[in-house]
């Protein structure tokens, strides 16, 4: 007996799920399959079972229907709301456990959408029909996420875990802090405060290292020209999409995300509090417990943020920088989240 895990993307994938299979595996001697689509991106791996594409398709409904006439799954875990959509046409036995995973409630709960109280009822009327038509178990990432949907069967997993084996060096010379951002570079994640901290850093003449990953062809012609005019500088550094960010975090002092985004937990963010960084972002469900225990600052402008980044001294920043530390331990690792998992996919059984 096993579980079948489809996420909605192969970054995800890559990133957070196979590491799952592989842990709980030598933990336990359980099995985990992972279904995801396949990205010309993205390397393939040969961890995970393929998906021709992305999210509710009949192609994706016959290639899942397979896979459970082919093996013997007792759980079957359904990522993001267009495969919980996908699961409807999934045929299985009444004995096998169906989970559903929100990492984020999106676009969906912003607070400037439009008609926003008839577009959540609808979401969460039909979201609950589908989780009683399908006897599922809801797991999402913060407690605010869990309130806002009031659904029966619903579990609080701190984000997807992060397991790299990580040399902690606190820099405390900060004469050349450097800051970094990790996100999709669009309006509702912050984009133009991260064009903002580029300026101020640029017209202040500042001595601050700044990365931002990413890509950017997507963007406007004024946005690229403005981003091609900060690349010129030796300070500011966008690097575009990349799989790994873990080479940069290891090299920076503060995490700057000012996202406006209903978000699970970010792993951008968890991936900072590893490595102890000093957080700046806002406070979004899923930002708000990665900065609670003094290790970081919520809600700043641009310049609040570059102003305390400048005055920062190193004893302020190394209790900062620890405080991150603790906190990703005793929430974010994988001893603490994997486990969590693990239960989920077993109990309750029929």
């Amino acid at each position: 007996m096993k579980t079948l895990f489809v996420p909605n993307d192969l970054h995800d994938a890559i990133n957070s799920r196979i590491e799952l299979k592989k842990w709980v595996k030598k933990k336990y001697n359980y099995d985990i399959d992972i279904c995801a689509p396949f990205s010309k991106k993205l390397n393939s791996s040969e961890e995970i079972l393929y998906l021709s594409n992305r999210g509710f398709s009949l192609n994706n409904i016959l290639t899942i229907n397979n896979l459970i006439k082919q093996d013997t799954y007792e759980t079957i875990v359904f990522r993001g709301i267009e495969n919980i959509l996908l699961s409807l046409f999934v045929s299985h036995s009444s004995k096998i456990k169906v989970i559903f995973l929100l990492t984020g409630l999106g676009k969906l709960f912003a607070e400037d959408l439009k008609f926003k109280t008839v577009v959540r009822y609808i979401y969460k009327f039909l979201l609950r029909k589908i989780i009683d038509l399908k006897k599922a178990n809801l797991i999402v990432q913060n407690k605010q996420d869990a309130h806002d949907l009031n659904m029966p069967r619903t579990s609080i997993i701190d984000g997807s875990g992060y397991s790299k084996k990580i040399n902690i060096v606190n820099n405390l010379d900060l004469t050349t802090p450097t800051v970094i951002t990790a996100t999709r570079l669009i309006k509702s994640k912050g984009l133009d405060e991260i064009l903002m901290l580029c300026k101020l850093i640029i017209r202040k003449n500042l001595k601050v290292k700044y990365i931002i990953l990413g890509d950017y062809s997507h963007l406007s012609i004024d946005y690229q020209k403005l981003i091609s005019e900060f690349k010129k500088e030796p300070n500011i550094n966008f690097i575009g999409f990349t799989k790994d960010i873990n080479k940069y975090i290891s090299k920076s002092n503060f995490a700057y995300y000012p996202t406006k985004y209903r978000e699970g937990v970010p792993r951008f963010l968890i991936e900072s509090l590893a490595h102890g960084l000093v957080v700046f972002t806002n406070s979004m469900p899923g930002c708000l417990k990665v900065v609670s225990s003094n290790n970081g600052y919520l809600d700043l402008s641009p310049r609040e943020v570059i102003e305390l980044i400048i005055k920062m001294d190193s004893r302020s920043y190394k209790d900062k920088s620890i405080s991150s530390r603790e906190l990703f331990n005793n929430y974010y690792d994988v001893s603490v989240v994997y486990p969590k998992y693990y239960k989920n996919f077993r109990e309750n059984e029929k």
